[in-house]
């Protein structure tokens, strides 16, 4: 796997390699984990063996000009991190789902388990921040400074300021939130 350029796709940033090793015992190929240093993501990145490479024409000339950029992208784009192919999410869950374990709030991290690429046989798995660790990331400086400074206010009375501010009654505001819970359905 060519591990150079591969950027973030949450935040588009570059990411860095924390870990890589063989995984012969379990006949895989190389295990892989990337971090974000600006948002905090980790991917972590199974690639198959050298056999199992041969049932993929990516490995025949792995052409990774496809692969996502800094174009807007986003951690749930379902983009394979290696050849750029459309993947599936096969599972998502929360670390305390999976450890057994009840941990506080702000510190359960979100992970995405994504499928088998088809194209180039890679498995891949997401991790995304828990609440505690956004506080010394770039990416999250404006979200921890909203939260930290209104989580005294009254939502209610956020709105009604926001609403007054920017001039939006009642029905613009609904339709404002329809639009916006419609975009994440």
């Amino acid at each position: 796997m060519n591990i150079e350029n591969l950027y973030c796709h949450r935040c588009g940033h570059e990411l860095e390699v924390v870990d890589k090793y063989e995984m012969n015992e379990d006949g895989g190929g190389i295990y892989y984990r990337f971090c974000c240093p600006n948002c905090g993501a980790i991917y972590e990145v199974d690639e198959p063996d050298d056999e199992e490479k041969t049932n993929y024409d990516f490995w025949k000339d792995p052409d990774t000009s496809q692969r996502v950029g800094t174009e807007g992208d986003h951690v749930n784009n379902d983009i394979c991190i290696n050849c750029g192919h459309k993947i599936y999410v096969g599972d998502n869950f929360m670390l305390s789902d999976c450890m057994g374990e009840d941990l506080p709030e702000d510190d359960d991290k979100m992970n995405y388990c994504i499928n088998q690429c088809q194209n180039c046989g890679i498995t891949e798995t997401r991790w995304d921040n828990s609440e505690n660790e956004k506080e010394n990331l770039p990416y999250w400086e404006i979200d921890v400074y909203l939260k930290n400074h209104l989580k005294d206010y009254y939502l209610p009375f956020l709105v009604g300021i926001w609403k007054k501010v920017n001039n939006v009654n009642d029905e613009e505001f609904v339709s404002m939130l329809k639009s916006i819970i419609k975009h994440y359905e």
